[in-house]
C-alpha cells in the first residue's frame, strides 16, 4: 500500500512541476499552471496529461497538449477557465486576479458554507438544486 501512494505522489508531481523546467526557478506561473492541472483533474477525473508512459507524459506537458475526453460533461465556460491556466507560455497565463474574476466564478453560484454531511458525503440534489443556474441563463451564458 505505502509503494502505491509513493507511486502516486511521484506521478502526480511531473504534472504540476514538469512546466517549472522551462522557467527560470519557482514562479506564481507554476502555482497557476498546478492550479489548471488539479481543475482538470476535478473536471475530468484524471490527470490532463496522463499516458500510458512517462515518455509521452512529459512530451505532452512540454508541448501543453490536452484535450476533453468525448463524453465528458463539461461546460465551454469551465473549458475556459482550465485553458487560461495551462497555457504553454507561462507569460499568457491568467493571474489570480483574472481567474477570480473569470466568467467560471461570476457566472456559476458557489455556495458560501456546506452541510456538515458534505464531509461523509456529497450533498443531495435539494441542496444544490438552488445553486443551479436556471436553463434560459445557462444557455444565454454560452452565447457570450
Amino acid at each position: 500500500m505505502e509503494h502505491q501512494i509513493t507511486s502516486r505522489l511521484k506521478y502526480w508531481t511531473v504534472f504540476f512541476f514538469t512546466n517549472k523546467i522551462d522557467l527560470n526557478g519557482h514562479s506564481f506561473e507554476v502555482d497557476i499552471w498546478s492550479l489548471g492541472v488539479i481543475a482538470y483533474a476535478l473536471a475530468i477525473g484524471r490527470p490532463p496529461f496522463e499516458t500510458s508512459d512517462v515518455k509521452t507524459t512529459y512530451t505532452k506537458i512540454k508541448n501543453c497538449n490536452y484535450s476533453y475526453p468525448d463524453d465528458a460533461n463539461v461546460s465551454e465556460c469551465t473549458k475556459s477557465f482550465i485553458s487560461k491556466m495551462l497555457q504553454r507560455d507561462p507569460r499568457h497565463r491568467a493571474t489570480v486576479e483574472e481567474l477570480l474574476n473569470d466568467e467560471f466564478f461570476i457566472m456559476s453560484p458557489f455556495p458560501k458554507t456546506l452541510p456538515i454531511s458534505a464531509l461523509a458525503c456529497p450533498p443531495n440534489g435539494a441542496f444544490l438544486k438552488q445553486y443551479q443556474l436556471p436553463v434560459m441563463m445557462k444557455k444565454n451564458s454560452s452565447d457570450m
